[in-house]
């Protein structure tokens, strides 16, 4: 599920619950080597993930179904014989050889190739000895009368496009696979679709389509077109901006809720004073008509900003739940020991307070808690620990704290502030010297909280860790 098609699909959803309509979900999936289980499963999830919950689809299925375009094959042929039978549509055996010369005459004479419609004018015995003989083809659709198709977007207003600068477009594979066009009008026709809110680039698509809604004689739906997303280089959405999936912003430790706040302000307004919105304020307030005809610009800072926004606004215990994933598949925790250690857990997450901008900046931010042995960053490593001498004070600290009896904010307070001017080291030195001892880096939560979160045992063996690192490294 890509970032613009979770937008389509939350213009859609915010549309249908504010008119207590009906939010479907179709998996158009009658492209076999793009559509595989795994994307179909991504799709759903990232749906599910997101709160974007449909009244008819897979798993919920309504009176149109089947909900997978690749169940309804049968629906499509029927429908193509009805218009061949009509004199609407009409198989075309030309070969890719023959199409292809076609376009480079017209290429050659400087004109834009439509197909010719060379097929269209064998006669009924020719058909029938070729459909007989087993010869490849596909069918399409017999555009006859000259003229003028409007579209009344609600986004970008009347479009118009004259059928001569169309030709008799394919409706059905070689294969037996219906195109895109031709399967979303069966399938909008048949499921009594009214609204169909896309990207735009898919104007081009339209007048196919309502040719096609004519020719079946169904009823045209509303279609609002909505522009594009573009990268902070003003170029076209893609992986090059970074990440492009849901299920990727899912990974790195984003909110649903943010990235679903977000998405709806790309493109569309309501009040430039009021950047935070819940689902029920969006779902009232919501509307096509603030909709920008312009491209949206998506900014991964931004982005970043409004999730910090969310894990601020979080409860400690809520908080604390949505970080556990991240420290389980880090390995730093173990599930089943979650029940048991909650209330430390939920401490360490609020000791980094705003420093956790991703859920998912937890794990590399907190491991110092969870491991025994920590390694040390290249910054405490060679711009701290190589020219400060910090052996006698990580002594003493040992033996000092071994010596404490009380082991809390106070007492500790009492100790670190009683040892401070034994040392030839700056103030800001010598807290830095007992920050790298137990956590291995330059920059961490607070040095007491850290030292209460820890434990008079674990905080021991850190610093003994550290003063045998840098004795066995002759440094510091």
């Amino acid at each position: 599920l890509h970032i613009g098609g979770a937008r389509t699909a939350l213009y859609n959803w915010l549309f249908a619950r504010q008119n207590k309509g009906k939010f479907i979900l179709r998996i158009e999936d009658t492209d076999t080597e793009r559509s595989t289980d795994e994307s179909m499963a991504a799709i759903l999830d990232g749906m599910k993930w997101l709160g974007m919950d449909w009244d008819e689809g897979p798993g919920k299925e309504g009176p149109y179904g089947p909900y997978f375009q690749s169940q309804r094959l049968g629906i499509y042929k029927a429908h193509i014989q009805k218009l061949m039978d009509e004199g609407k549509a009409y198989p075309c055996f030309c070969t890719e050889e023959e199409l292809k010369q076609k376009k480079e005459t017209a290429s050659k004479n400087k004109l834009q190739y439509r197909y010719d419609g060379t097929c269209s004018r064998l006669s009924s015995s020719e058909v029938r000895q070729a459909l007989d003989s087993g010869k490849p083809h596909v069918i399409r659709l017999k555009i006859k009368e000259k003229k003028e198709i409007v579209i009344r977007d609600l986004i970008k207003g009347e479009i118009k496009i004259h059928t001569d600068t169309l030709d008799d477009f394919i409706i059905l594979r070689s294969d037996g696979y219906p195109v895109y066009n031709f399967a979303v009008v069966i399938d909008d026709a048949l499921m009594k679709i009214n609204y169909v809110i896309r990207g735009d680039d898919h104007v081009s698509n339209t007048p196919r389509q309502i040719l096609l809604y004519e020719a079946l004689g169904s009823p045209v739906p509303c279609f609002a077109h909505v522009p594009m997303i573009l990268g902070e280089d003003k170029t076209r959405l893609s992986k090059r901006h970074g990440a492009t999936s849901v299920q990727q912003y899912r990974e790195q430790g984003y909110l649903a809720d943010a990235l679903i706040n977000y998405l709806v302000r790309l493109g569309w307004s309501y009040d430039d004073r009021q950047e935070i919105f819940s689902r029920e304020e969006l779902i009232e307030k919501f509307s096509l008509d603030k909709i920008s005809g312009n491209p949206a610009v998506f900014s991964v800072k931004k982005l970043e900003w409004l999730n910090d926004v969310y894990i601020q606004k979080m409860d400690p215990d809520t908080r604390t739940q949505a970080v556990l994933p991240y420290l389980i598949k880090s390995g730093l925790v173990r599930e089943e020991e979650v029940p048991a250690r909650f209330n430390e857990l939920k401490s360490i997450v609020l000791a980094f307070g705003n420093r956790i901008k991703l859920l998912a900046d937890i794990a590399p931010q907190a491991d110092f808690f969870f491991k025994e042995e920590h390694p040390f960053s290249p910054e405490a490593l060679e711009t701290f620990l190589k020219k400060i001498k910090v052996r006698p004070l990580y002594e003493k600290l040992s033996e000092t704290l071994t010596n404490t009896g009380a082991w809390d904010k106070e007492s500790l307070l009492a100790v670190l502030e009683g040892l401070s001017t034994r040392f030839d080291l700056k103030r800001k030195d010598y807290y830095q010297a007992i920050r790298v001892a137990l956590t291995g880096r330059l920059f961490s939560p607070d040095l007491i909280e850290i030292m209460l979160i820890m434990g008079k045992g674990k905080t021991l063996k850190k610093i003994r860790y550290s003063l045998n690192f840098i004795i066995r490294e002759n440094i510091g």
